[in-house]
């Protein structure tokens, strides 16, 4: 049968559309081409006719290809001991393919898919020791974190969420005093431990609790407060300013969301436009604000 690679480009048209050997030819002759083959992904996720990415099946496919010729047995290895760098750095590259492919099934496919990308993402943690460089051992390790404490609330196992983000987030502060441009990491690291918290009382309050999980609302509205003051990104502030306000609107705080909404508002109008996605999403939630007040 025929598969739709997901792009752009209209079915009809005869591109984006094809078999999934074909597909799989395909990154096979990309991984062989030197150009192509720096790139993690071999230039087989854009399509060359409409520049969109592609996705479905057929990007599942092609990636699970790659993982296997950058190494087949990344899974099943008994022991790391003794590779080559050149082995550890084409190990890495096939359990990121392989990551990449089971992340975009999802969405369509939940915990199984979860399941079996948070196995691949501890395989790559192991792998870690395996890394000479610490700062570069370090950075890869918060970036793995990062992703396991996603799939953790998603989920829905939102206290293991929280504890493992707290650890991540607490670990992260203190290699920031050793290693200050880890400073990068950070919003990214905040935004996965205060979703954690915000889920969690969100699931506290649709199980009717006697007492909502509060204390969890007041954590990340620190969490989040703290970060837009270190947040020099105009986008990056207007999106934590967001999150934010929805913290606030869940404590009921309409009138203080309400108050900090306009300039932001302003701010994104002014810098990238009133379509801009994110300016769209700022005033549905200043009118939604409005209504509860």
């Amino acid at each position: 049968p025929l598969f739709q690679s997901g792009c752009a480009c209209r079915p009809d048209s005869g591109m984006g559309v094809g078999h999934i050997h074909c597909f799989q030819d395909f990154a096979r002759a990309s991984f062989a081409d030197d150009k192509k083959k720096i790139k993690l992904d071999c230039d087989v996720t854009k399509c060359k006719h409409c520049s969109q990415l592609k996705n479905g099946i057929l990007k599942f496919e092609m990636f699970l290809t790659l993982s296997k010729l950058c190494d087949p047995d990344c899974l099943t290895r008994q022991s790391d001991q003794g590779l080559t760098i050149a082995k550890v750095g084409a190990l890495m590259k096939a359990l990121n393919l392989l990551s990449g492919a089971l992340l975009d099934g999802e969405s369509s496919s939940g915990d199984s898919f979860r399941c079996s990308r948070l196995r691949v993402i501890f395989r790559q943690k192991n792998l870690l020791n395996q890394i000479a460089c610490p700062e570069l051992r370090l950075k890869t390790e918060f970036k793995l974190s990062f992703e396991i404490g996603q799939i953790l609330y998603a989920s829905k196992k939102y206290q293991v969420a929280i504890d493992f983000n707290r650890r991540n987030y607490e670990k992260l502060i203190l290699s920031i005093s050793q290693y200050p441009h880890f400073k990068f990491l950070r919003p990214s690291i905040v935004r996965s431990y205060a979703t954690s918290l915000v889920e969690c009382f969100k699931e506290s309050y649709r199980s009717n609790m006697h007492e909502p999980l509060y204390v969890h609302l007041d954590e990340a509205e620190r969490l989040i407060r703290e970060e837009l003051l270190e947040c020099n990104d105009i986008a990056l502030s207007c999106c934590t300013t967001h999150f934010l306000c929805e913290i606030l609107s869940l404590q009921k705080k309409f009138a203080e969301a309400k108050q900090i909404l306009p300039p932001c508002i302003e701010k994104m109008k002014r810098v990238f436009g009133p379509s801009h996605s994110e300016t769209k999403k700022l005033m549905v939630l200043y009118k939604n604000l409005c209504l509860c007040t």
